[in-house]
């Protein structure tokens, strides 16, 4: 029997091949068989017969080499080849014969030792060359990056940006980022939109210029709002530039445009309208405690490029701040972004484990609601939800929760409660579980006395408190949307248990991440739905509800930053930390500020046209009409049949009768 168990047949010995033709046949037959113990054993086996074959034939070959290594690399003694045959010459050469006795006693086992020596040589060098032009590289890509997070300004982040997208050799490869922009939106279409508007604004023809203008202007025509497009870029793309550039001068030429058959009335019924079916922008800021310093580093980033939008949410900590920003005027709201690191926000009254303690024992909270009720009503003043819109002309959005009852979240503003004042709808909002207690919401009534919100005597409502309202919705979107026909959210989120899971887009790719939140979000929807009533879900619930916008911007976090921001989150802040914390949402806002101008540009100018045409505006027509005249009730110019309209002249009778229509609403609306 041959070695490992293979038989041999009898009168000869197997051969090494015939061995192996043997084993892969028993192992083949072996696994057939399902005899998983006898295939391991053949394959240890089959592994020792191996090596000694390799042994084997080095030690075969060993004389063979020892003798090809020794010999010199130029015999006299073998053939002359065809380029041997030049060695000839060499004698006649000036120390020829020299060199020629040298040559020939030259082994190749030297030549060979030389050889590996001068490859070597040459790798180090080329290696060692790439590792200082590397190296210099990492210092400058180093240097580049620095700027990017040091800069002050958005000027010179964009400046340091794009000197650092040059030195990476982004910016270089035109081709290719083209390539990856026409894919994500329609270039063509805005580009034959532009042109249009081109060609009407050469011609003068102002009806038929709001007529364009009124007719397709979306926000994301074209899917220009893909976020994809905007992602780690300074600059909003060429044709989308232009295109926003060409609407913005029409509407700002159709505002000042004087003609004696499309008055200011008009103007504002066409501006009116098409705001209208662009929608709005909001700005929702999430609570966090005193990481909520990082909002105003975002405001400010917004506002000092003219992007700030007129619809504020917070809850929380972002209630606070939309408050402050909601009841200033523009001029105020300049110099307050100027001085903000200064003033006093210390609203935890205890500062010391001792007091915490005390006040644990005697109130069942951290800390005192009533101390906070007073630092906000110095900051904010007696100001009611209608004043601040009013005296800003922003709308201030708050979620409260029902403490006591099971009431859903209480979404104030001036349409649902334009008489409660903002410092106790505030206090109301920041009062998260075990940090303050629940308290009152406090209305003026019409005597201008302060009174319990909807304080019905001799029931259960007499005794209704309200907490955060982040418990239940953090982000009140679907409110906001429904109310003030808002379309696209911009967000700014330092909620500390959000945060960390918003950062997993950075480690993991986006769709791998998406599904492991997703994955989250369910498995915790699942344990609130399944958990008994008397489970306190609220710890599940905050991670069912929307943490994202259109356009997100939260801390950049790793885990001893994450600890750090643990321990400040219910602390004071100072006027260090205030600043830092302003200029770290301002770096994070402003790689985000092209896709929110992209977005934000066209309504900005239609805001602004309106508020200059309003003034101007006869307020005997206002209180006449109730309310601006609708579009669809002008009879203008610009409602005339347009040479590239589909009308015919045809359905003539059906505009008037629909004109009469709108008259007769108009009559309704004056009665009620």
């Amino acid at each position: 029997m041959a070695e490992g168990g293979v038989p041999a047949p009898e009168g000869r010995k197997l051969t090494p091949q015939s061995q192996l033709k043997e084993f892969g046949k028993s192992i083949l037959a072996a696994a057939l068989l399902g005899r998983w113990e006898e295939i391991f054993f053949r394959l240890t086996t089959l592994s020792r017969l191996l090596a000694k074959l390799a042994v084997a034939a080095m030690l075969r070959r060993k004389t063979k080499v020892e003798a090809w290594l020794g010999a010199p690399v130029i015999s006299l003694s073998s053939p002359p080849t065809r380029w041997a045959k030049l060695w000839i010459w060499l004698p006649l050469v000036p120390f020829g014969r020299r060199a020629l006795l040298t040559l020939l006693k030259v082994k190749r086992w030297q030549v060979l030792l030389a050889s590996a020596g001068a490859t070597w040589w040459a790798v180090h060098s080329a290696r060692k060359a790439m590792v200082a032009e590397s190296l210099e590289y990492r210092r400058a890509q180093k240097k580049l990056s620095k700027k990017v997070d040091k800069a002050e300004t958005y000027a010179e982040w964009v400046s340091a940006r794009t000197a650092l997208e040059t030195h990476e050799g982004k910016s270089q490869d035109a081709r290719a980022r083209w390539d990856r922009e026409t894919s994500l939106y329609d270039r063509e279409l805005l580009q034959a939109r532009l042109a249009h508007l081109l060609k009407i604004r050469e011609k003068g023809d102002v009806a038929e210029m709001v007529y364009a203008l009124r007719t397709d202007m979306l926000r994301n025509l074209g899917n220009m709002s893909n976020k994809d497009l905007y992602k780690d870029r300074a600059e909003v793309p060429k044709p989308i530039q232009d295109y926003i550039q060409e609407v913005t001068l029409q509407l700002k030429y159709v505002t000042h445009y004087e003609f004696p058959d499309f008055n200011v009335e008009d103007k504002l019924s066409f501006l009116r309208e098409t705001r209208h079916a662009f929608g709005r922008t909001a700005l929702v800021l999430s609570g966090g405690g005193s990481l909520g310093t990082f909002h105003v580093g975002v405001v400010k980033a917004l506002h000092e490029q003219n992007l700030l939008p007129r619809v504020l949410s917070g809850s929380s900590v972002g209630a606070l701040i939309c408050a402050i920003v909601c009841t200033r005027t523009d001029p105020e709201l300049v110099d307050l972004m100027e001085k903000f690191c200064y003033l006093d926000l210390s609203f935890f009254n205890n500062s010391s484990l001792p007091q915490i303690l005390k006040h644990i024992i005697s109130k069942g909270s951290l800390h005192d609601i009533g101390f906070l009720a007073y630092r906000l009503r110095v900051l904010l003043g007696d100001y009611t939800f209608q004043e601040a819109y009013e005296r800003s002309g922003r709308v201030l959005n708050i979620c409260v929760t029902a403490a006591n009852t099971n009431e859903p979240p209480k979404l104030l503003n001036y349409l649902t409660a334009p008489n409660v004042v903002i410092w106790s709808a505030v206090a109301a909002s920041s009062a998260f579980p075990f940090l303050f207690m629940p308290t009152d919401l406090l209305a003026r009534n019409r005597q201008g006395e302060f009174v319990k919100y909807l304080n019905i005597d001799k029931t259960h409502c007499s005794d209704r408190r309200w907490r955060d309202g982040s418990l239940e919705e953090d982000l009140p979107t679907n409110g906001v949307s429904e109310m003030f026909n808002v379309n696209y959210f911009l967000v700014s989120q330092v909620n500390p248990h959000i945060v960390p899971w918003l950062a997993l887009k950075n480690v993991f790719p986006r769709k791998l991440s998406y599904l492991i939140i997703s994955e989250w979000k369910h498995r915790c929807q699942q344990l609130a739905e399944i958990l008994p009533n008397w489970f306190p879900k609220h710890m599940f619930l905050v991670f069912c509800q929307r943490w994202e916008g259109d356009v997100t911007v939260y801390k950049n976090t790793s885990i001893m930053s994450y600890i750090a921001m643990l321990v400040k989150a219910a602390m004071n802040p100072t006027s260090y930390s205030l600043k830092v914390a302003i200029a770290e949402g301002q770096r994070n806002t402003w790689p985000k500020l092209a896709a929110i101008q992209a977005n934000c540009a066209i309504e900005q100018t239609l805001d602004e046209c309106m508020w200059e045409l309003k003034k101007s505006v006869n307020n005997s027509m206002l209180k006449q009409r109730g309310r601006i005249p609708s579009w669809l009730n002008v009879d203008t110019i610009s409602r005339e049949n347009s040479e590239n309209s589909l009308l015919s002249p045809s359905i003539s009778a059906e505009e008037e009768t629909r004109n009469r229509k709108g008259k007769k609403r108009d009559e309704i609306h004056i009665m009620q």
